[in-house]
């Protein structure tokens, strides 16, 4: 009884808890190693990495037990805190036994693409999308249990697994659509796009950048402590090439 009593005396004399944020953001950046932010501090402006290293809490010493850098397990372990083996999620593909072919991380032929997809696209059945291979719960789904609904969680990336497995079983996901060009979403969300989604897809803000160039920020000379442009291991995609400056094509 005297423990209850002072504990209780201790509740009491806490100060009142910080309000309750009102956005929580996460994100990840596919392939950014971690001491990849720290070899490049002093080329950061005040504010993206700087500020969240100077005013941030930073897991310098972070880790995960499991060996398969791919976008699905990688991500469902982010935002499950478990394992493959506990989040379902092996590779980005795998062979199922069941089925007797491979299947995507996230395919679900129960739930269908939304979005102006070429014939093609929109006619396969294995190109449907959603959380149900994930057998974990998410940060963003504890979120809107423990919030009692009143929660939401959305989720957007250039890639479907991007979206879907951090948008989790509650949230909503897009993903961009390159056979189509616009971020599309799933049956498994929605009926159909929301407006301000498809209000987004026929303004075409990416058309913008057609035919021009990624280039350096700064002088090429300024880089030469870091890392080759030049890797033979660098994929080829599209017209960028493997150097600076990438054109961006047609």
């Amino acid at each position: 009884m005297r423990a209850f009593f002072l504990a209780a005396a201790l509740l009491v004399s806490l100060p009142l808890a910080a309000a309750e944020p009102a956005l929580v953001l996460f994100v990840t950046v596919d392939q950014l190693r971690g001491d990849t932010p720290w070899r490049l501090r002093d080329r950061f402006g005040e504010g993206g990495f700087r500020y969240l290293m100077d005013r941030g809490a930073v897991y310098a010493d972070a880790h995960f037990r499991h060996s398969m850098t791919k976008t699905g397990p990688g991500h469902a372990t982010l935002f499950t805190g478990s394992g493959p083996a506990g989040h379902g999620l092996v590779s980005n593909d795998w062979f199922d036994r069941e089925l007797g072919r491979d299947v995507n991380c996230v395919e679900d032929t129960a739930s269908p693409l939304l979005g102006n997809l070429p014939g093609e696209a929109a006619k396969d059945p294995h190109s449907g999308r959603s959380p149900r291979r994930l057998t974990a719960s998410t940060i963003g789904d504890e979120l809107v249990l423990a919030s009692a609904g009143r929660s939401r969680v959305f989720a957007a990336s250039l890639k479907d697994r991007g979206a879907i497995v951090p948008a989790g079983r509650k949230g909503k996901a897009w993903w961009y659509e390159k056979t189509a060009g616009e971020f599309v979403s799933s049956r498994f969300y929605f009926t159909q796009l929301p407006g301000w989604v498809t209000a987004w897809n026929q303004a075409r803000p990416a058309h913008g950048f057609l035919g021009g160039e990624w280039t350096l920020m700064h002088p090429r000379e300024s880089y030469r402590a870091l890392d080759m442009d030049d890797r033979p291991f660098e994929k080829m995609r599209g017209t960028l090439g493997r150097t600076f400056p990438h054109p961006l094509g047609d």
